[in-house]
């Protein structure tokens, strides 16, 4: 076991080729919590997790360009993430990690967060795209300049389930034996996935999705988007009324014009967390 003086002297070093050797200086990371800047908050936040698993095994899943899906384990536990970097000269100048909070949290062994019930900090905010309303209207999402021709319809397919309620939707676009693997550990086919959906919105009924990044990759689709919304709505707790904001992701695996695999992920902890702190 590598205890956290050794591993900070090997990650300063680049022998793992982690920080040192990898980032830039400047670089930045990004979680549904928190903001890390420098690559000396990045080697100390990497400390600071290896300390508190320190047996825990990285395996990686689907790896293309700059995202990456991973498992970490820690004894009979473990949880799931996903990856998004973006470079400049070859080395990472920012990235967006996304893991399965709740998970982890019962996997290292600390408590949970539970949503508490509590006076709503302010009123819905209204419009989260200004002249377009609350739901962006019409069959197509609203894409960044820089989003790939490849990734547009799946882009649109979502925009339409999530944005615009059709979760009926899934069962045309979804194999019925769809593998999906969500948050909290969770996992199952199309219904499990309509049903989590559901529960989802029914607990932020004005919730909006929001695409940032796409990657194409052979027969995998890989999404990146956010979402904001107030929690109005029955389900993770009673309704509080504060505005939340995620980052998400979906990697979507395609057979024949249909999603045969379905990777979503947003941290719940996170969620949780936004629910109970100002």
């Amino acid at each position: 076991m590598i205890g956290a003086a050794e591993l900070e002297t090997r990650l300063r070093s680049g022998e793992f080729g982690v920080i040192a050797e990898a980032y830039l200086h400047r670089a930045t990371r990004q979680t549904s919590l928190a903001v890390l800047n420098g690559r000396d908050r990045l080697l100390e936040s990497a400390v600071a997790e290896a300390a508190m698993a320190p047996n825990a095994a990285l395996s990686l899943g689907f790896c293309a360009d700059d995202l990456a899906t991973f498992r970490i384990d820690h004894g009979a536990a473990g949880w799931h993430g996903h990856r998004w970097l973006w470079r400049e000269g070859g080395r990472i100048v920012r990235e967006i990690v996304i893991e399965d909070g709740a998970a982890r949290a019962a996997a290292i062994g600390t408590a949970p967060l539970t949503p508490a019930a509590m006076a709503p900090i302010h009123a819905p905010l209204g419009e989260l795209r200004p002249g377009r309303g609350q739901f962006p209207a019409g069959e197509t999402a609203i894409l960044p300049p820089e989003w790939p021709e490849a990734a547009r319809a799946t882009a649109d397919l979502m925009h339409r389930i999530w944005n615009g309620r059709a979760i009926d939707a899934l069962k045309r676009h979804w194999h019925p034996q769809v593998v999906w693997r969500g948050p909290d550990s969770s996992s199952g086919d199309a219904s499990d996935l309509a049903h989590w959906l559901t529960k989802l919105l029914a607990a932020f009924p004005d919730m909006t999705l929001m695409f940032e990044r796409a990657i194409v990759a052979r027969d995998v689709t890989a999404l990146l988007w956010r979402l904001h919304g107030h929690h109005h709505g029955p389900g993770f707790g009673e309704p509080t009324g504060r505005r939340i904001r995620l980052i998400g992701s979906t990697v979507l695996r395609m057979e024949q014009g249909q999603v045969v695999a379905d990777d979503t992920l947003i941290d719940t902890q996170a969620l949780a967390q936004q629910l109970v702190t100002p």
